[in-house]
Parts: structure tokens; C-alpha cells; sequence
């Protein structure tokens, strides 16, 4: 079975995809509550602060044991977490997956310059 990278960063142009730290933590305070994240993730829906520290030591826990990857979507200036683009894995033989992302409401319908 194919295993995923511990750890991987992705760029181009203005856009960073990186590791999720706790110091992302705020970011989710957007998106929490939000039902086109909050029912297809498990992003909570209550922003706490202890609740958005847990979500992404669950998505670290995810990549460090290569059942998923999940990137935080930055800008390469200001590098704070804009989004989240994740793949899962569902087959055994690693051969289907489900990628998925969601943006904070701020992030959403900008393009990239």
C-alpha cells in the first residue's frame, strides 16, 4: 500500500500549502459553525480555542500515520491559514481517495495574482 509523505509543502505563485501548527489555531473560528465545512469535516462547530487545537492534532495524527494529508492553504506573504485542502484515503490498496477543501469566507472567490 502507498503511504503519504509525513511531511510535504506545496507552492506556487502566491499560494502555500503547508503543514497545519497550532498557532493556525484562530483560523478555524471562521469556517467552525459553517455548514458546508462543518458536514463534510470534522472541523468543530463551535469555535474553542482547546476544540481547534484538538481538530489539527487530529489532522497531524492523520499524516504522521499516512491515513490522510490535510494542508493548510496559506498566501506566501502573510502566510496565515486561508483554508484546508485534504486528501483521505479509503481503499485498502491506496488506489481511491477523496480529496476535499474548504476556504474561509474571507479566502473564497479570490484568485491568485
Amino acid at each position: 500500500m502507498p503511504h503519504l509523505p509525513e511531511s510535504l509543502t506545496l507552492s506556487h505563485d502566491e499560494i502555500v500549502l503547508r503543514a497545519w501548527s497550532e498557532d493556525d489555531a484562530p483560523a478555524l473560528e471562521p469556517v467552525c459553525g459553517d455548514v458546508d465545512v462543518c458536514r463534510f469535516t470534522s472541523v468543530p462547530w463551535t469555535y474553542l480555542p482547546a476544540a481547534a487545537r484538538a481538530w489539527i492534532q487530529r489532522v497531524q495524527q492523520a499524516c504522521s500515520s499516512g491515513t490522510g494529508l490535510a494542508l493548510a492553504i496559506t498566501h506566501r506573504r502573510q502566510d496565515l491559514a486561508l483554508g484546508n485542502v485534504n486528501l483521505a484515503r479509503f481503499s485498502e490498496d491506496g488506489r481511491e481517495a477523496a480529496l476535499g477543501y474548504w476556504l474561509v469566507p474571507a479566502a473564497q472567490g479570490q484568485a491568485s495574482r
